[in-house]
C-alpha cells in the first residue's frame, strides 16, 4: 500500500497520460507528481490511506514505514506530509548545474519542502495538494512544487529523522545497525538493496 511506483506506471498508461503526452525527463517530474494526484483523484486505490512517494533508487524499510504509521495519532494524521524537510534553500543560478533555475523565471528562496527521494502523505493530503496544482503554476522543480502547494494550502512539511534522502555520511555507510531505524536511504542499486534488506534483516546480525 505504500509504494507508489507502480501506481505512476498505471497512471502513464491512463487516458490523462494520452492527453498529456510529454518527454519523460527530469524537469516534467512535476506533471507527473500532478498526474498521479489526478489518478487518485479519478478514484484508484480508493481503500490506500497513504502514500509513500519514492525513487526507483531507494532502499525503503517496509516494516519500519508500517510501524511509523501505526503510531502516528489523530493529531498527527491531520495534514500529513512528511520527509527530510528543507529550510531556507535558494535557487541555483550556474546554468551548467542540473538545478538551475534563472532569476528572470524564480526571485528568492524556496518554501520548506521536503526531498523527493522519499516521502510520505496521506491520501486526504494529495488531495488537496491536487486542489493547489490548480492554482500553483508549474514548476521545474518537483520538490519545490510540492513546497509551493503545501505552502498554498497553509500546511508545513514535517521532518523525520528516518527519511535519509541525502544518505548516510561515507563513514557510517557500512554499518549495517544504522539502517534498522530508518525509513529510506537514497541511492542503492537494486544489487545494493537486495543485499542490504537480506544482511539487515538477518537474525544473527547483533547490533
Amino acid at each position: 500500500m505504500y509504494p507508489v511506483q507502480s501506481s505512476y506506471f498505471s497512471c502513464h498508461r491512463s487516458a490523462s497520460w494520452t492527453k498529456w503526452g510529454f518527454h519523460d525527463t527530469f524537469f516534467n517530474l512535476t506533471l507527473k507528481d500532478i498526474l498521479f494526484f489526478q489518478w487518485l483523484e479519478d478514484g484508484h486505490c480508493p481503500s490506500a490511506k497513504y502514500i509513500f512517494k519514492g525513487d526507483e533508487d531507494v532502499y525503503v524499510s517496509s516494516d519500519n514505514l508500517a510501524a511509523y504509521i501505526s503510531g502516528l495519532n489523530s493529531s498527527a494524521k491531520q495534514n500529513l506530509f512528511v520527509g527530510n524537510v528543507i529550510h531556507n534553500a535558494t535557487p541555483i543560478r550556474d546554468p551548467k548545474l542540473k538545478y538551475f533555475i534563472p532569476e528572470s523565471f524564480y526571485k528568492g528562496s524556496y518554501p520548506p519542502y521536503a526531498g523527493g527521494g522519499g516521502l510520505l502523505f496521506t491520501r486526504d493530503m494529495a488531495s488537496q495538494l491536487y486542489s493547489a496544482t490548480q492554482d500553483i503554476l508549474l514548476f521545474p522543480i518537483d520538490d519545490v512544487y510540492m513546497g509551493m502547494c503545501l505552502k498554498a494550502i497553509g500546511v508545513d512539511p514535517q521532518i523525520h529523522p528516518g527519511f535519509m534522502t541525502f544518505d548516510f555520511p561515507e563513514k557510517d555507510k557500512g554499518n549495517l545497525c544504522i539502517y534498522r531505524d530508518v525509513i529510506m536511504v537514497h541511492r542503492r542499486t537494486p544489487q545494493e538493496t537486495i543485499k542490504l534488506w537480506h544482511e539487515v534483516n538477518d537474525p544473527a546480525l547483533d547490533c
